[in-house]
């Protein structure tokens, strides 16, 4: 891949201090749905990592957006297929009038390429109003002629309540054209890409599939009972597993933000972050290794 193109003045971008007038966020269709229904964008945790918190400068949250869809950031968006995601054009004016953004470098000093975020960093949980910022929905289907019936409905009721808010709604059937601007789209609704369709696939393994991240319903609740300082014997065996990581490795803390990573996007558990958060906060620790560090003295006094 040829990075030449994604140079810039590094000085005089960091002078655009502020969120650029067009930003764009990628998410998976699910995810875009949920975002629909309740009207707010789910933010992401800043303990997930140390580094996480260090960029978002001490602030509880923060929602990533990027200035430009020519980038070789969408192709490495985590947890993404590049078959099947979203991306959201958003109105960077509006999103300036309420929140603050600071310029974050997505690949660090690793690599030539300096490719940055417009990182908008909140002391609250969601975004609220979200369908105000929202200008308009590109979703890439990739090129396979089957798609399982439960992502077909998923659009369905994504191009239902985009046109109900007057939110353009278009589908592309090509990674590369998704990312230019004024790349004609392949398909103007989506019964128009059923159609096109060589059959929707109506499998079990399919209609109970969900997009997004996979994790144990027992995993937040585990950390919350070490931070609680539930006594050792009513620890549940998740707990116990984790409180047992803990003791027995210096670096669990990695591990603890890999498992905040997987559940911080989702709404039904969000409290438990939120939470988490609340609790290093109060402890005033102000390092994430040494909270966790402070559960297990705790416990190896017991």
């Amino acid at each position: 891949m040829n990075y030449g193109v994604y140079k810039m003045n590094i000085s005089s971008f960091i002078k655009q201090a502020g969120i650029s007038d067009v930003v764009y966020h990628v998410t998976i269709p699910d995810r875009l749905l949920n975002i629909l229904k309740t009207n707010r964008f789910l933010t992401s945790v800043a303990i997930s990592s140390e580094a996480e918190l260090a960029k978002s400068k001490n602030k509880l949250y923060y929602f990533s957006t990027a200035r430009s869809m020519q980038t070789p950031y969408f192709p490495n968006v985590s947890g993404f297929s590049i078959d099947y995601f979203v991306v959201l054009t958003l109105d960077g004016t509006k999103l300036r009038e309420n929140f603050k953004a600071m310029p974050i470098n997505f690949w660090g000093g690793g690599i030539k390429v300096k490719e940055f975020e417009d990182r908008i960093i909140t002391d609250k949980p969601f975004i609220d109003n979200a369908t105000k910022y929202i200008k308009s929905i590109r979703v890439n289907v990739g090129s396979e002629k089957i798609i399982p019936k439960n992502k077909i409905e998923v659009l369905s009721k994504i191009e239902e309540i985009a046109k109900s808010k007057s939110i353009p709604f278009s589908i592309y059937n090509s990674f590369e054209n998704i990312k230019k601007v004024k790349a004609k789209p392949s398909f103007s609704s989506v019964t128009e890409l059923e159609n096109s369709l060589d059959f929707v696939s109506f499998s079990k393994k399919d209609t109970e599939y969900k997009w997004g991240y996979r994790y144990s319903d027992e995993e937040p609740e585990a950390l919350v009972d070490l931070i609680k300082h539930v006594s050792e014997e009513k620890l549940t065996k998740e707990s116990k597993n984790l409180l047992k990581l803990i003791k027995s490795n210096p670096e669990a803390y990695r591990d603890i933000s890999q498992i905040l990573k997987r559940f911080d996007k989702d709404p039904d558990v969000r409290p438990v972050p939120d939470f988490i958060w609340k609790s290093f906060v109060k402890s005033k620790t102000n390092d994430f290794k040494k909270f966790i560090e402070e559960i297990k003295d705790f416990y190896k006094a017991l």
